[in-house]
């Protein structure tokens, strides 16, 4: 690899994206989702619902379908929280409109009788409006979607880094100072995921029956820091969104070491 190689490589790790697709209320109703895994003639099973952090995500899940012959449907919207009864107010998301669209989404995979529902999302955003709420919403959207027999898994955030990924990498090929950036990259201890300062919580998410898929250990270096790069590969195309090869090779393990194998009811 040539120096220039390397920075173009990391450069378009920022591209490097799949599913990006900013499902409206009208669609949901419509029925218009994204689909993955196999194209057959066959009633969807698995729906993935959640944010730009599902979008980011859905590569990974996409490959394990394939792989099991399963289909699957995503609904997708930056910015909106896969929760019944809440939303926070931003530029990208929802907003209001965000309660009749996930209302819908529920709805239809009932209806549809989706086995296995997963809620992907930057649980960051939580904090800046109304936790308490948040927390009520969280666990009626489960109750919800149990009542009807559908396994609800939660998965946890991706490692969030202090900077930008492809940049960084760009800079440090470019200047051939590669290992400096490392020791920058985020702290396992560093808060990452739903509610973490609240482990209470997350027993809770358990107890009323959700199964949480956490991506973290899959980063986890030696060092006690999450890796941005594996097998040469950005695994970021911004500070906290996978990139299409970095779900690959990240959540696939976890996939099917967790999620596939109660899907296909082949669970140890």
């Amino acid at each position: 690899y040539s120096r220039t190689s390397h920075v173009e490589k990391y450069a378009n790790a920022r591209y490097d994206s799949a599913f990006v697709n900013e499902m409206t209320i009208e669609d949901v109703q419509h029925e218009r989702f994204i689909p993955f895994g196999v194209e057959l003639n066959k009633p969807p099973t698995v729906l993935v619902w959640g944010d730009s952090h599902a979008m980011a995500a859905l590569p990974a899940f996409d490959q394990c379908l394939k792989q099991h012959g399963l289909k699957g449907f995503a609904a997708t919207r930056s910015s909106t929280l896969p929760v019944l009864g809440y939303f926070y107010p931003s530029r990208w998301g929802l907003n209001e409109q965000a309660i009749p669209f996930n209302e819908a989404i529920v709805e239809f995979a009932q209806r549809k009788g989706i086995t296995d529902v997963v809620l992907v999302a930057f649980w960051n955003n939580v904090g800046s409006n109304d936790p308490d709420l948040f927390k009520v919403s969280l666990l009626n959207t489960i109750a919800r979607l149990t009542k009807t027999d559908v396994r609800v898994w939660i998965m946890q955030q991706v490692p969030m880094q202090p900077f930008d990924v492809p940049k960084a990498l760009v800079k440090a090929a470019w200047t051939g100072k590669e290992i400096d950036i490392a020791e920058y990259c985020a702290k396992s201890q560093d808060s990452n995921g739903i509610l973490e300062q609240d482990g209470a919580f997350l027993e809770q998410l358990k107890s009323v029956g959700s199964r949480i898929l956490d991506p973290r250990p899959s980063f986890l270096r030696e060092d006690g820091r999450y890796a941005i790069i594996k097998d040469d590969v950005p695994l970021y195309r911004d500070n906290h969104h996978l990139s299409m090869q970095g779900a690959r090779l990240m959540l696939v393990p976890m996939l099917n070491e967790s999620f596939i194998p109660v899907v296909t009811g082949v669970e140890p």
